[in-house]
């Protein structure tokens, strides 16, 4: 896997459902779930955050979560996948 083994993509649907979120790289798009099916990365995403608008989110959580360092995290019933 290129990039050190860290995936370049990321979907994530979750629990309540109707939505999805997706990232390229540092690039966050959240999608409603019909047009995610639809068309997946290639449909109209509801918003979209810039990689400096999810740093900001990223520091956020990092202070507020425990950080497990470096890695692929997949807690148990959270719909996520990686390179999907």
């Amino acid at each position: 896997m290129p990039n050190g083994g860290v995936p370049l993509h990321m979907v994530l649907r979750p629990r309540e459902g109707g939505h999805v979120l997706y990232c390229l790289g540092a690039e966050v798009k959240v999608f409603s779930s019909a047009e995610w099916e639809r068309a997946q990365s290639q449909g109209e995403p509801l918003f979209v955050l810039d990689e400096q608008e999810a740093e900001v989110i990223e520091t956020f959580l990092r202070y507020w979560l425990t950080d497990e360092g470096p890695g692929i995290h997949r807690p148990p019933g959270v719909d996520v996948e990686y390179d999907y």
